[in-house]
């Protein structure tokens, strides 16, 4: 469940930062990014890597803006997400394929959180029956 980030050498001030997983009645990836001093989201365009729909929040807490894919079922956690940054010229700025399993091996081999640890273990063990329910 590796993932791909691509990034222009030049970003024109739009620097994706981490992507966390959020879960609820439905699961959404989170892609937070930070912009240079004066750009703002009308300087980018972001296109969906598929029929999904990016939603755009700030959180206060991280103090960063994110992209959202929402609407996630259990039994497409191995499916891959994603978006391309593009300037309004059209040059790529950045492109980023993710699952949320991705997160999740991410987590499992790198944290130091047995409760994060435990967590995605259960979480890749439920996409597992939701995928044989299917």
């Amino acid at each position: 469940f590796d993932y791909t980030f691509t990034v222009a050498s030049d970003t024109q001030g739009f620097n994706l930062k981490q992507a966390s997983l959020g879960l609820g009645d439905r699961i959404r990836l989170k892609f937070y990014y930070k912009m240079d001093a004066g750009k703002t989201l009308e300087d980018y365009v972001f296109e969906p890597a598929g029929s999904y729909t990016l939603d755009f929040e700030h959180d206060d807490e991280k103090g960063m803006d994110c992209v959202i894919v929402g609407g996630i079922n259990p039994y497409e956690l191995d499916s891959y997400y994603g978006f391309t940054v593009k300037s309004k010229s059209g040059t790529q700025l950045t492109q980023i394929s993710y699952s949320p399993l991705s997160y999740c091996k991410d987590k499992i081999e790198k944290s130091s959180s047995d409760k994060i640890k435990n967590l995605c273990k259960a979480l890749v063990s439920y996409w597992g029956q939701a995928k044989n329910l299917q």
